[in-house]
This record gives C-alpha cells, sequence and structure tokens, in this order.
C-alpha cells in the first residue's frame, strides 16, 4: 500500500497492517484446511546480502507468525526461502529466521546461474543438505520443479528423469519431508510469461523458456502429455496415489 511504502519491515505499522490482513485471510476460509501458512515467498531475493534488511524482516516475520498461530491453530506457519539463498551467503540468516518455525519451507529449481539446468541426480544431494540442515524440522518444498526447454540445456526426456529422481530422493527423506509441491501441471501461454518477467524484473531468454516450460503437459495448442507427466502418473501411483 502506498501509506506503507518506504517502511521497513519491522516497522509497527506494516506488522500492524499485516495481522489485519491475516484477520481477513481468516474470514475468507471457513471451510478451508490448511496444511501450512507461508509469511513471505523466496524472502531471500527482496533481502540480498543486507544483514539489517534479514534483521528488520525476523522482527516482522516472529511477530506476525505468533499472530498467525492465535488465527490458526495447528497450523504449521513459516516462510519460504530459496534453495540457493539456503547455502548460499546469507545462510547464517537464512537458518535463523527457521529457528522458531513449525517448518522450514523451500522452493527448488535445480538450474545453474545461466538457467541451464542441472543434473537430475543433484537432488539427492540437495535433499541430503535440506535434511542435514534442519534434522529437527519438518521441511516443506513448497515449489519443485525441472524445464524442459533446450534454451535450458534440457528436455522431455531429461524433465522426466528429474521426476523419476524426485520421487527417489523423497523416498529417502519421506520421514522428513511431508510436503512436495510440483510446479506446474502445463506450459504457460507467452502472456503469463511477459507477466512473470516483468514482476521479477528479469529480461532473459533462459528464464523465460524456464519459466515457460516447467509444465508437465504442452501450452498453446491441444495440450499434450510430456514424457514426464506419465512419469509422475507411474511413479505416484507405485506409492499408492
Amino acid at each position: 500500500p502506498d501509506d506503507l511504502e518506504g517502511k521497513e519491515f519491522s516497522d509497527p505499522d506494516v506488522i500492524s497492517r499485516f495481522q489485519g490482513l491475516l484477520d481477513y485471510v481468516d474470514t475468507q476460509l471457513p471451510d478451508v484446511e490448511l496444511i501450512s501458512l507461508a509469511i513471505g515467498n523466496e524472502i531471500d531475493g527482496v533481502l540480498g546480502d543486507d544483514p539489517g534488511a534479514w534483521q528488520s524482516f525476523q522482527t516482522f516475520y516472529d511477530s506476525c507468525a505468533e499472530y498467525a498461530r492465535g488465527q490458526f491453530p495447528g497450523v504449521p506457519v513459516s516462510t519460504k526461502v530459496t534453495f540457493e539463498g539456503l547455502t548460499g551467503p546469507m545462510k547464517k540468516e537464512a537458518l535463523a529466521t527457521f529457528e522458531d518455525s513449525e517448518a522450514v519451507m523451500i522452493t527448488y529449481y535445480p538450474l545453474k546461474g545461466d538457467f541451464s539446468v542441472k543434473d537430475p541426480e543433484i537432488i539427492h544431494q540437495d535433499f541430503q543438505i535440506l535434511t542435514d540442515l534442519f534434522p529437527d524440522k519438518q521441511i516443506h518444498i513448497a515449489e519443485i520443479g525441472y524445464p524442459s526447454s533446450e534454451v535450458n540445456h534440457s528436455s522431455q526426456a531429461k524433465q522426466a528423469q528429474f521426476i523419476q529422481e524426485m520421487f527417489l530422493a523423497w523416498d529417502e527423506q519421506a520421514d522428513q519431508i511431508p510436503v512436495l509441491s510440483y510446479s506446474w501441471l502445463s506450459d504457460l501461454p507467452e502472456g503469463s510469461v511477459k507477466e512473470l518477467e516483468t514482476y521479477y524484473g528479469v529480461k532473459d531468454k533462459g528464464f523465460g523458456e524456464f519459466l515457460h516450460s516447467l509444465g508437465l503437459r504442452t501450452y498453446p495448442g491441444s495440450g499434450e502429455d510430456k514424457q514426464g507427466f506419465e512419469t509422475f502418473q507411474r511413479e505416484a501411483s507405485l506409492r499408492g496415489w
């Protein structure tokens, strides 16, 4: 909101307004069962390498998380960081954010700096890193995905391999990772890709193709199943879903 623009996360006005937002959200979900509640999404992308910004957000988060627990009793309350945020230069600050959280929420897309994909098998190592970092907490993989575009040095076959490795890595850490949410069912249309490029402020062909080709079915056109969709169905069925 305009009247809050420029204020720190820790400003009492910002905290109060967010708590008011939680009040409103509560009134709109009378028949919805929540599995978790995230206060903030990929916060490392906003807070960057500024320790002061992380501390300001920590003040905001601690207050609002406590308030949210009163509004949504029994629902795990947390915030979300990227896998790179947890393992990069601001690792100490990111870890501290989750100290009093019931769960750790992560977004995971195994990409290199140029938006080309990493080897699908890297997920086993990365999931082990996560569980080692938080041996006493549940970990929610709030977003996970792997593009299929050649621009990202990938393919449908490589995406399908990643999905198979994803299920196997999840098997290994199932006791600690109760939630995994795949992004997303269908490829995005060009208009949606452009909107997200504007939102993130990134104009890069690799980034655009990453967003466009994350789906398990093609778009536009008839919407055909990719190899990854068939793999997803098979692996889910093998586990009773």
